[in-house]
């Protein structure tokens, strides 16, 4: 299996959720600070530059013209069809998961970057 490398948009996100565990408040999880870590690493997963895909969102890809040999945003097969997308984006790792493991790295630089390189792919079905 090929090395997983961040993007910048990804190393922009784990800066902010490094930055933010750094505060007590936050890793203590007052206010909404749960709801915005989870959000924050929904975030970082989702701004990865490939997903998996399944055999059936494939089809329906492959369906609709899609070329997958071009790089896409992931805007623009989400809320397709009246606002409503046939694509289910899943997380390898749930993001709750993610951040009690985090929550456990005392705020550690490096630790932080192996937990969220270990989130795994986001796959896409339908």
């Amino acid at each position: 299996m090929d090395e997983y490398i961040e993007n910048e948009d990804q190393v922009a996100l784990r800066r902010w959720l490094t930055a933010g565990l750094h505060i007590p408040e936050v890793a203590a999880l007052h206010g909404d600070a749960g709801y915005l870590l989870n959000n924050m690493i929904a975030k970082y997963t989702l701004a990865a530059s490939g997903y998996a895909v399944s055999e059936s969102a494939e089809t329906l890809l492959l369906q609709q013209g899609v070329d997958f040999e071009r790089t896409y945003p992931r805007r623009a097969f989400y809320g397709k069809q009246g606002g409503r997308s046939p694509f289910i984006y899943d997380h390898a790792v749930p993001a709750g998961v993610l951040r009690a493991e985090l929550l456990g790295t005392s705020g550690d630089d490096q630790r932080i970057l192996e937990v969220l390189l270990g989130a795994g792919p986001v796959a896409v079905s339908s």
